[in-house]
């Protein structure tokens, strides 16, 4: 009975806290975007309100090329292969080390933040 128990707790621990850990949000936090990570399907970016707030005051900063595309851009969004994507601009990373592994696109004077295995738009970065 209590190895029983132990496995649910077990369970419970593993997949509560992955839960938390892709779509938990803090107080002060801001949720947008799907499929934050390498092979999830539904994950949540979340950005403290602080991370927001820095990342569009350096928007001024940064070089990424613009590109056209015939569509309004939005987080879940798969963008087509003739999109080329760059790295996420070394000051973003440094406010969000977790956008290292992503890709960024300009779009329409937002910067759009891509996981570059699925091409979906995980996060959009409002200038």
């Amino acid at each position: 009975m209590r190895q029983l128990l132990n496995g649910i707790l077990v369970a419970l621990v593993v997949s509560g806290g992955a839960a938390f850990a892709q779509t938990g949000s803090a107080p002060g936090s801001t949720q947008t975007g799907a499929g934050a990570g390498a092979g999830a399907a539904a994950e949540t970016m979340t950005l403290s309100s602080d991370e927001t707030a820095k990342l569009r005051s350096s928007m001024r900063n940064v070089s990424i090329k613009e590109v056209t595309i015939n569509v309004e851009a939005k987080t879940g969004m798969v963008l087509p292969a003739s999109v080329e994507l760059e790295a996420v601009p070394a000051q973003f990373v440094e406010i969000v080390p977790r956008f290292r592994n992503y890709r960024a696109v300009h779009v329409k004077g937002q910067v759009l933040i891509v996981e570059p295995a699925t091409r979906r738009i995980v996060y959009v970065i409002q200038g």
